[in-house]
């Protein structure tokens, strides 16, 4: 992980930030992508990635203003420098390899992009849009995401599709679990069934599904610790006494220990013949003989 200390001197503070490096094959290229590009930004430094801050000239046409155009060049000179940083310090070790010759963060971030950035064509762009079904295994908002972003590059292409389409074509991609919720979106008005509303409501309902899950799962446990602790009361309520065979009174101890002492006096005559050898001074088994009497 690459960490990215930012400095706001116009305010005073300071942030730091951590990005996951590309990775040699341009998996995360997307994520990748776009964290960069809000880091760039941020730091006033996407104008010389996309060329809108050009390069300004290194020499004046009149020597008068040569000491301001070369302030101005050395200036763009060192944001250039800044960018290719922060685009190559975020690089694995692979992509780094194939960007280490170029100069400028725009040949740089081009050449990323034209490697690992996926072409998609028109018609596989309409088939993953319109062919596509959710599945519940997969959280909902991620392939919501997914279909936004191919929209988006539809609509990059020059097809720009119809937000009420869009929100239809969310509608019918939903699981079939979602039954009910798809009834009752067909019924909105055109002008209720926007994008945001759709996924508001679908979201809304996967939260609720989630908790209910949780919750069900809670009272689950609950129900068994108290069918548990039920089960341990019942057998201790049908306890009895080893000497008399009637019930024992678990509730107070101390009443159950004396009668336990006057079962133990009314004890059959071979358990008294115990406790007189037992507590015969001269006896040999004197210790015991005084255990076996209490256990057994």
């Amino acid at each position: 992980m690459t960490k990215i200390m930012i400095n706001f001197d116009d305010v005073g503070f300071s942030q730091t930030y951590d990005i996951p490096p590309l990775d040699d094959i341009g998996s995360n290229y997307d994520d990748w992508k776009l964290k960069i590009f809000g880091l760039l930004r941020l730091r006033g430094l996407w104008g010389v990635v996309t060329g809108t801050d050009a390069c300004p000239p290194e020499k004046a046409a009149d020597p008068k203003d040569q000491p301001a155009v070369t302030a101005a060049f050395e200036k763009w000179q060192n944001k250039n420098l800044l960018a290719k940083a922060d685009i190559t310090l975020m690089l694995g070790k692979e992509p780094l390899r194939a960007v280490y010759h170029y100069e400028l963060a725009s040949e740089v971030w081009y050449h990323l992009e034209n490697r690992y950035e996926k072409q998609y064509t028109l018609a596989e762009l309409i088939h993953d849009i319109f062919r596509v079904t959710f599945v519940d295994r997969i959280p909902l908002e991620q392939q919501l995401d997914d279909m936004c972003d191919k929209v988006n590059r539809l609509r990059d292409l020059g097809h720009d599709l119809k937000d009420s389409l869009i929100a239809m074509v969310m509608i019918i991609s939903l699981p079939e679990s979602y039954s009910s919720l798809q009834r009752c979106l067909r019924m909105q008005d055109e002008k209720t069934l926007t994008t945001n509303f759709v996924i508001q409501q679908i979201l809304a309902e996967e939260k609720f599904r989630l908790d209910a899950t949780l919750l069900g799962h809670h009272h689950k446990g609950k129900k068994h610790t108290q069918v548990q602790n039920d089960s341990d009361t019942k057998r201790k309520k049908n306890l009895t006494c080893h000497y008399c065979k009637k019930k024992r009174d678990t509730s107070n101890p101390s009443v159950e220990s004396s009668k336990r002492t006057i079962h133990i006096r009314n004890a059959p005559d071979r358990r008294k013949e115990i406790t007189k050898i037992s507590l015969l001074p001269g006896s040999k088994n004197f210790q015991l003989k005084k255990e076996q009497f209490f256990f057994f």
